[in-house]
């Protein structure tokens, strides 16, 4: 195919190609200029441990194919006519910081340092390769690269292929280069084939209010993107039943978490209508299934939970819009974006919250000579105020909620993990019961249908104090009230009654003395 662009000659010598780049390179390159240059949301430092005789000089040999192969590695980003542009070398200098290491602390706190070191995309290389040598038949890789020319389906590319060339390898010629398919993305917009797909999702996406949780601070006025994780397991007696309660109504397993993570934070915000964001890979063509770039797309499922239905019924829609959203996914979440224009508190995104079942390819194990496993380490950026990930395995599914820390404590997050599982638990035995009333013990949603209906009295009888406090005394743990979604036990909202009473006290405040109270609506 031949590709358009201008031919440039740089100050040492070596030729670059001037082309547009995809959607969402020109977004990323948008937001990499909001942060003035200096932003690191959007480093991905991936890192392995790597186990077998690796060979210095045929890791250093295989890294310089891996970039004459890959154009992305050789691309870097400047502007033109207010215009994002790429400028693609005929050759780019990428070599391995080789590191000696004593521990695991050190070189997890040299991998954080990579993390917090941003790239400068007028400039690149936009991949930095580090190793650490431990033994002579240990080591860890880090390659720190910037989104802008990698996804997650890429990380697994860039792996397999860097130990097969390690090995000798000779891998087949690339059938398309990353600047073709963006020609053609462009093509395919600009030429209207995709009209019918933006149509879908206007009119499927107009008007979606913001998901507006119960942080523990207030938001900025910019987005931060410091963040931090928190693991949970579901047993394998739980994923099979929500794996049977998805088959029963044609859904997959996927599907069925989705429709519970919509009602966890629909109890949580009291909204009612908001989008949860969602990965596709982006490559349903075979030709691009090797190329290391970026392709990964952001689909918008929005939740609907107005009329109350029950969680089959809602378990349903969200299937049918999974469908729906899959059959249009051919048009980048950047243009939906720049369609429907949002305004958002702190920032320009549709979705706020984040969903996604990680099978991306096996990015290493035994592969050739050399063993590779991932390296663990906690280095997480927020893109979101709340993403949720599900990782399914042999011994039940991990589950990390990945979170911004300028927004949440971990005790809240904590909390929110506790009604995760109690939703999951309810929905697998009563898939029948309304969202509303998912998770709560019987007597209490017999009483929210009575006082739905009228029929709870409003007199009070007795003395209210000692009624709770018996209650108190009979229930500790039982649920008092909820509170953005998040249950409050009777001895831990009586324990913060009395903090507040005796804080009163110390104060001077005694019977008969006015207390000025001003609280949220809520």
């Amino acid at each position: 195919m031949q590709q358009s662009g201008t031919n440039r000659l740089r100050t040492d010598g070596h030729h670059e190609i001037d082309r547009r780049p995809s959607f969402a390179q020109e977004r990323m390159w948008f937001l990499d200029r909001m942060e003035g240059g200096r932003g690191t949301a959007y480093v991905t430092t991936p890192m392995w441990w790597v186990r077998g005789p690796l060979d210095p000089a045929a890791l250093e040999r295989a890294l310089s194919l891996l970039v004459a192969r890959h154009e992305t590695l050789r691309t870097r980003f400047t502007e033109r006519d207010g215009a994002a542009r790429s400028l693609v070398a005929e050759s780019a200098d990428v070599t391995i910081d080789w590191r000696r290491a004593t521990s695991v602390e050190q070189i997890d706190e040299e991998a954080r340092a990579e993390a917090a070191r941003p790239f400068d995309l007028s400039t690149g290389p936009l991949l930095k390769v580090v190793v650490w040598r431990l033994s002579e038949t240990t080591h860890v890789l880090l390659a720190a690269v910037h989104h802008i020319v990698s996804d997650g389906w890429s990380t697994g590319v860039l792996v397999r292929e860097l130990a097969a060339l390690h090995d000798g390898a000779t891998l087949p010629e690339l059938p398309l280069t990353y600047s073709q398919y963006a020609e053609e993305q462009r093509r395919e917009l600009d030429g209207g084939s995709l009209t019918e797909d933006l149509a879908y999702w206007r009119e499927r996406l107009g008007g979606l209010p913001a998901l507006e949780l119960p942080t523990d601070r207030p938001r900025p006025a910019r987005a931060g993107w410091s963040g931090a994780t928190y693991g949970f397991r579901l047993e394998p007696e739980l994923v099979a039943g929500l794996e049977r309660l998805g088959r029963g109504h044609g859904a997959t397993l996927y599907m069925t978490l989705l429709a519970v993570f919509q009602v966890l934070l629909g109890q949580w915000s009291g909204q009612r209508d908001f989008g949860i964001g969602t990965p596709v890979a982006g490559r349903s063509r075979p030709e691009v299934e090797n190329l290391i770039g970026l392709f990964v797309n952001t689909l918008v499922v929005r939740a609907e939970l107005a009329d109350d239905p029950t969680f089959g019924e809602l378990l349903a829609r969200v299937r049918d819009q999974t469908l729906d959203a899959l059959d249009h996914q051919d048009v980048p979440y950047e243009r939906v974006v720049r369609e429907l224009r949002p305004e958002r508190q702190d920032t320009d995104s549709l979705i706020d919250a984040w969903f996604a079942m990680q099978n991306l390819p096996d990015a290493g194990r035994q592969t050739g000579t050399l063993q590779f496993t991932d390296f663990d380490s906690d280095r997480p950026n927020a893109l979101f105020a709340l993403s949720l990930f599900a990782q399914p395995g042999d011994d039940g599914m991990a589950m990390t909620v990945v979170y911004r820390t300028d927004l949440f404590d971990e005790v809240s997050v904590a909390r929110l993990v506790r009604r995760c599982r109690e939703l999951l638990a309810a929905v697998v035995v009563a898939p029948g019961v309304r969202v509303s009333e998912l998770g709560l013990p019987v007597d209490e949603v017999g009483l929210l249908r009575r006082w739905g209906a009228g029929q709870v009295s409003s007199g009070v009888v007795g003395d209210p104090v000692a009624l709770f406090e018996e209650r108190v005394r009979r229930v500790p743990d039982a649920v008092a009230v909820w509170c953005g979604g998040v249950p409050v036990s009777y001895a831990e909202l009586n324990a913060r009654a009395n903090r507040v009473a005796w804080w009163l006290v110390e104060r001077g405040v005694g019977a008969e003395v006015p207390v000025g109270v001003r609280l949220r609506r809520g």
